[in-house]
């Protein structure tokens, strides 16, 4: 089962249709896989804040350079939890897991 996609993966997902030549309504909701009410949500609070401005003369939602921040970010930390390796759980009463680089801890 896949997991579901928290706000930040889908600002991620619009952000990254957006960028270079921008796209247009329609193409945003297809490749970001967005409802049309998820769709309008985002592209309102996303131009709001300036992640995303609305170009007239082509008709496209462009990512703005805070935008491409937010893309470069995002993909840090993406990396950071994807490079963590998770050690196994122990069996109850022998300590809590750890990540790698962390000391030990018991739990009792």
């Amino acid at each position: 089962m896949e997991a579901i996609r928290d706000r930040f993966s889908i600002i991620n997902d619009i952000l990254e249709v957006a960028k270079g030549d921008g796209a247009r309504k329609t193409a945003i909701m297809y490749k970001a896989n967005l409802s049309h009410d998820q769709m309008k949500h985002y592209l309102r609070i996303l131009t709001k804040k300036n992640f995303l401005y609305y170009d007239l003369h082509t008709q496209r939602f462009k990512t703005t350079e805070k935008g491409l921040s937010f893309l470069k970010v995002y993909k840090r930390i993406e990396d950071m939890i994807k490079t963590q390796e998770v050690l196994p759980t122990p069996s109850l009463g022998q300590g809590q897991a750890q990540m790698q680089g962390e000391n030990k801890t018991e739990i009792k």
